[in-house]
């Protein structure tokens, strides 16, 4: 008797089928799990990078300012509430960043109306993009001529989270500015 087959000997079982979906799944879970995993990292760094060049933009537009100062007033405790800019002999300061704005300068001719003055970006927005910059305080010594910027941190917007933060920012006065009381 000749042996008959009932099934065919091409194509895949069910179970082999099963198998290779199966299979095909997991490495679609791994490579989606991978590749936002990558996303992820890929914006920690982003955001950690934009974040330094801020940083350094403003340590060096802080620095212009600061560094050709031709008089400060400063409290007994050397905290500094205004300098003279060498360039327009306007009373200048600065202002903290917050959610709205990313680090400020003020302006104006007369001291006494600088708390009015409007405060205009320090760095542009392209910079700043999603954070802005505070400083704990701005302490002059006199003796040494020397700017001293504690805590400068770089914050993000949205959740006010610090991205960047320099302890100790010294900067050394050329001028050799006298304080005003």
């Amino acid at each position: 008797m000749a042996k008959v087959t009932r099934w065919k000997n091409r194509g895949f079982t069910l179970s082999e089928t099963m198998a290779t979906i199966l299979i095909m799944g997991l490495v679609g879970l791994i490579i989606v799990g991978g590749f936002s995993a990558y996303i992820r990292s890929w914006r920690n760094i982003t955001r950690k990078a934009n974040a330094e060049l801020f940083m350094s933009t403003l340590e060096v537009k802080m620095q212009e300012e600061l560094e050709y100062a031709t008089s400060v007033a400063a409290d007994k405790d050397g905290n500094v509430q205004w300098f003279t800019d060498d360039g327009t002999g306007y009373a200048t300061m600065f202002v903290n960043g917050t959610v709205d704005q990313a680090f400020g300068i003020r302006t104006s001719a007369n001291p006494d109306s600088l708390d009015r003055a409007e405060a205009e970006d320090l760095v542009s927005d392209g910079t700043s993009d999603g954070m802005y910059a505070t400083y704990a305080d701005l302490t002059y010594d006199e003796k040494t001529h020397v700017f001293t910027i504690n805590e400068l941190t770089i914050k993000r917007e949205s959740d006010n989270r610090t991205l960047y933060q320099l302890g100790t920012l010294k900067i050394r006065n050329v001028n050799d500015a006298p304080v005003v009381k």
